[in-house]
């Protein structure tokens, strides 16, 4: 017998990366047909029925946290008999060609995917076991059957997806990926010296603007100090009396990505930092997740994690599906194919709903040409439905703060103290802002945690 990681392998070395949620259909498939032709299962493993479809529970533990897989590894194809491989390959070349929204419409269309989640919503968590049993007797009736409609004969366009079901532009793969922070810095002061001022220093941009302002206030262009003649003697001077107030005239700027709105909710308490976040109401998809690391270490936390999360997406694309149905049902965004007459909405009429003024006569779904929605209305969806979205979705953010500003972020939140994720992006901040104005910045030391996190810290007190 071979092992799921093997089919596994073999799968993604014939059809190439491919998101995880797919090759566990994908498996779930093969499985079940070498049961109905065999009588013999094609791998042990327990299946189990997610809410986005069948799941293989020992191949789900192996990559955990991992979305899109390119190979496996873990797995040999030439272990697998041609016995084992006949049976793959034709599962290969009649349900490969399908996108992981039909195969998840097929699986949990399925007599053993309803039994095992008896009880419970479509989209509620769980994990009960698919079993061999239930699979064997299924795909057995279903081979035997002259009537069943062959996979490849399925005319997709006429088939009805609940409407919780994701909608077809947006693909059930694109489930949530698990993203890190990124920092990057993208503009920082420049500073041009005034002609007339007979005064010149060893830096340049925000640093020589800072040092420039507190100069300009004794005008003490001539440098009398020998211990402050350098930018960096003299910004140490600064911070050591708290002259900070020259610090406020350079400024840097970072574009953070991979970042949750947990960590945006605590980083808008900073009110000296100017922010441009990322819409929800304009931006479609996108809809990563932040996995905090206490979570991620843990497997029994992080399966929680992701199928709530898995879920909770599911959920909100449903909800954005039938918002915006809602919205055409108003009028004026649909047609009718034959006449192109913009149908209205008519409840009286049954099934579809719509009707043609022009035809007098209801339409069908066939005959339903769907108008693009004004992005006014695309928004009026979105932002009702991203109430439901959790506080591990990713965002991104610009930030834009002078080094005041900055350097007191960094001494309230690379401590030990603050937040995980938060101290994270604290310290990032911190070596890019080092690398950028070294004079202003040199003083914070970073230093190692046992448990590997890393924080900052000052001797000089922030104000």
């Amino acid at each position: 017998m071979a092992s799921v990681d093997d089919v596994a392998a073999h799968l993604l070395s014939r059809l190439g990366p491919m998101p995880s949620a797919t090759l566990h259909k994908l498996l779930y498939f093969a499985q079940a047909w070498c049961l109905a032709w065999s009588d013999a299962p094609l791998f042990d493993g327990r299946i189990e029925a997610w809410p986005i479809g069948p799941v293989v529970r020992p191949l789900y533990n192996n990559h955990r946290g991992t979305f899109t897989l390119e190979r496996w590894g873990r797995g040999n194809p030439d272990r697998l008999t041609d016995s084992e491989r006949g049976v793959v390959d034709v599962v290969i070349d009649v349900y490969g060609p399908l996108d992981g929204r039909r195969l998840g419409f097929l699986a949990r269309s399925e007599g053993p995917w309803h039994h095992a989640r008896s009880g419970l919503s479509p989209t509620e968590p769980g994990e009960s076991e698919i079993t061999v049993a239930a699979i064997r007797a299924y795909y057995r009736h279903l081979d035997a059957d002259p009537t069943a409609t062959p996979v490849e004969e399925i005319d997709w366009d006429t088939v009805r997806f609940p409407p919780w079901y994701p909608p077809p532009q947006v693909q059930e793969e694109t489930v949530a990926e698990v993203v890190k922070p990124q920092v990057k810095v993208i503009a920082y002061t420049h500073f041009d010296a005034p002609d007339d001022v007979d005064w010149s220093t060893d830096a340049d941009g925000g640093q020589a603007l800072a040092e420039f302002a507190g100069r300009a206030c004794y005008q003490s262009w001539n440098k009398p100090n020998p211990a402050t003649a350098t930018n960096a003697g003299y910004l140490r001077h600064i911070l050591e009396v708290g002259h900070l107030s020259v610090l406020e005239h350079g400024s840097v700027t970072f574009y953070l990505t991979g970042v949750s709105r947990s960590f945006t909710h605590e980083l808008i308490r900073h009110r000296h930092f100017s922010y441009s976040q990322l819409s929800q109401r304009y931006v479609p998809g996108g809809l990563d997740m932040v996995v905090p690391d206490a979570i991620a270490a843990d497997p029994a936390a992080l399966d929680i994690f992701t199928a709530v999360t898995d879920t909770t997406l599911q959920a909100y694309r449903s909800l954005v599906v039938l918002l915006e149905d809602r919205i055409r049902r108003g009028g004026g965004v649909d047609h009718h194919q034959p006449c192109g007459t913009t149908i209205v909405w008519d409840n009286q009429i049954g099934a579809g709903g719509f009707w043609c003024p022009a035809c007098a006569r209801p339409v069908g779904s066939d005959e339903r040409a769907l108008g693009k929605l004004t992005t006014a209305q695309r928004k009026q969806a979105r932002q009702a439905a991203r109430a439901v979205l959790p506080n591990a979705t990713e965002t991104r953010i610009v930030v834009t703060g002078n080094y005041r500003a900055w350097r007191h972020f960094v001494a309230m939140r690379a401590t030990e103290h603050a937040d995980v994720e938060i101290r994270e992006v604290a310290v990032a901040c911190l070596r890019e802002l080092q690398r950028v104005a070294p004079n202003v910045f040199a003083d914070f030391t970073i230093t190692t945690l046992a448990d590997g996190s890393e924080v900052a810290s000052t001797n000089y007190r922030e104000s």
